[in-house]
């Protein structure tokens, strides 16, 4: 049975999540695709994201939204390097869902994964910086 929570859509339980049907599952993964977010406050919705939601705004969510690219726009060419070489060696599954994704989600289930690969081979702050949120003005 497939859940869902604010933000993440999962075929295993999530603590806080509720249970949804296959036909929502398949809904809630297609908007999510099209870059839109799952919530579930009032049972499962479907909505636009904000591309730069600003957090600690009242009514603004409580996560932000990358394109994929950001990170490696913000990279030097030897950081780059380092973090391919850290990516290969991840499992091939992550390596298939980091492909796949259409875009970075900081509540996103594998978001602590990636902070913690970049963290892992170059200093945290600058893990902290790669994935911090894009500005309105569309700088990276």
């Amino acid at each position: 049975m497939p859940y869902a929570a604010n933000g993440v859509i999962s075929e295993d339980p999530i603590d806080g999540g509720i249970s949804i049907s296959a036909e929502q599952y398949r809904a809630a993964l297609a908007g999510m695709q099209e870059g839109k977010t799952v919530s579930v406050g009032n049972g499962l919705e479907i909505k636009d994201a904000p591309l730069h939601p600003e957090p600690g705004i009242p009514g603004a969510p409580d996560f932000y939204i990358i394109s994929k690219m950001t990170p490696w726009l913000r990279m030097t060419d030897e950081e780059a390097a380092i973090v391919r070489a850290a990516m290969d060696r991840m499992p091939i599954r992550l390596q298939e869902i980091y492909k796949s994704a259409p875009y970075l989600q900081s509540n996103d289930a594998l978001w602590p994964t990636l902070q913690r690969m970049l963290a892992s081979c170059l200093p945290p702050a600058r893990a902290d910086e790669l994935l911090a949120p894009e500005t309105a003005d569309g700088e990276h």
